[in-house]
This record gives structure tokens, C-alpha cells and sequence, in this order.
């Protein structure tokens, strides 16, 4: 649903104070929520799925790509990547035990902020390296 309405300059002050005072947004609310349409093992996706899904014609206004997530695959080592920091290498390890490399295309510190506000302290061990920075982080679950 959406609204409108139109406010006098002077008056947006007052209602910014009123919808403030009236609020009753919690930080829950604030958290972008993921809809995850398939959960699936990480090696599951072969070139045939691929196909497959690129065929079923999802369009419309309403149809976004499918969102794939993989349950019990822990982050065992990222990696800053790329002269301008465009994103982190992972190595990603599955359940069943599969080692995969994944990339991400982030801002690299974000994202290890991120990891390690949802996760606690993360160990980063500095590996040698020119223009890069790579970590390992066992505890990421």
C-alpha cells in the first residue's frame, strides 16, 4: 500500500516530530527480510539447473530472479579480491564436506563487519600478499 500527502514547508518539522513521536517501528522491523525460494546444496547447481531455470521465462513485474540458499555450509577463508576491492573470494564448506570457492561482490569490509556483528570476533590471520588482504575465518557458521 501506498500513500500521499502534501505539506507546507513550514509545517514538515512538525510532522516529522508527530510521525517520530508516534512510531511503532522496533529494530526488528528495520531488517531487510530474504524470501529464499530453493534450498539446495551449493553442488547441486549444474549447468543443467541452470538451463533449466533459464528456460522456465520468469518475467513480469512482480517475477525477480530465484534466490538459492544452501543450509550447513560454513565460510572457512575469505579473500579481498581485485585491484579495486570489488568484492571477497570465499571457500565454502559444505556439509557433506565439499570445498567450494565462491565470489562475492561486496565491499569487502562491510561484509567482514557484518560477519563478525552477527557471529562475534572472527580470527583474521593477514596472509602475504601485494594488494590483498585474505582471512581465515573458522569461526564463521
Amino acid at each position: 500500500m501506498a500513500a500521499g500527502l502534501s505539506l507546507q514547508k513550514e509545517n514538515i518539522e512538525s510532522f516529522r516530530k508527530a510521525m517520530n513521536e508516534n512510531c511503532q517501528l522496533e529494530d526488528n522491523d528495520l531488517i531487510e527480510k530474504v524470501r529464499i525460494d530453493i534450498v539446495m546444496p551449493v553442488d547441486y547447481a549444474t549447468k543443467e539447473i541452470v538451463h533449466d531455470i533459464e528456460n522456465w521465462n520468469h518475467v513480469g513485474k512482480a517475477m525477480k530472479n530465484l534466490v538459492f540458499a544452501a543450509r550447513s555450509t560454513r565460510i572457512t577463508g575469505a579473500k579481498v579480491i581485485g585491484k579495486t576491492r570489488c568484492g571477497v573470494k570465499l571457500t565454502l564448506l559444505q556439509e557433506n564436506g565439499l570445498i567450494l570457492d565462491g565470489i562475492y561482490f561486496t565491499d569487502p569490509d562491510a561484509f567482514l563487519e557484518d560477519m563478525e556483528r552477527r557471529f562475534g570476533t572472527i580470527e583474521k590471520r593477514l596472509l602475504a600478499c601485494r594488494k590483498c588482504r585474505a582471512y581465515t575465518a573458522q569461526s564463521f557458521i
